[in-house]
C-alpha cells in the first residue's frame, strides 16, 4: 500500500505479516496487479534515467514483479515508511528476509494507493 508505505503479507484472506516499506519518489512505483516473476538471492542495480544515475551492488533478497522494479533489502537507508525508492519497493534487512523466505514465484503482487 503505497498510501501507508506499508507491505502486507497475505494467506488465505488473512494478514500474515506487514511492515514498511519505501516505494518510489514521485510517484514512480508502478499501480497494479503483478506476481513475482525471479527471485534473486543477489543482484546489481546498475541504471540511467534522464535525473538520476543508479550504481547499486549486492543487494540481497529481490522478488522481481515487472520488469526493472523489485521488492528488495535497501542497505543504503533507515527511513522505511517514506518514499525514497526510484521505484522499487525497498524493505529492511529482516523483513526483506522474510517477504524472500516467505515468498515463491507466482505470488500475486498488488500495488495500490
Amino acid at each position: 500500500d503505497v498510501s501507508d508505505q506499508t507491505l502486507y503479507a497475505f494467506e488465505d484472506g488473512e494478514i500474515v505479516h506487514y511492515f514498511p516499506v519505501s516505494t518510489g519518489a514521485h510517484g514512480y512505483t508502478p499501480r497494479g496487479n503483478y506476481s513475482v516473476t525471479d527471485k534473486l538471492l543477489w543482484h546489481d542495480y546498475v541504471w540511467k534515467t534522464e535525473d538520476a544515475e543508479w550504481n547499486i551492488p549486492g543487494v540481497q533478497y529481490n522478488l522481481r514483479f515487472k520488469q526493472h522494479y523489485y521488492i528488495h533489502y535497501a542497505y543504503w537507508h533507515d527511513n522505511f515508511g517514506n518514499p525514497m525508492s526510484g521505484g522499487c519497493v525497498n524493505v529492511n534487512l529482516d523483513n526483506s528476509k522474510w517477504i524472500y523466505e516467505w515468498s515463491e514465484v507466482g505470488v500475486p503482487v498488488e500495488i495500490i494507493d
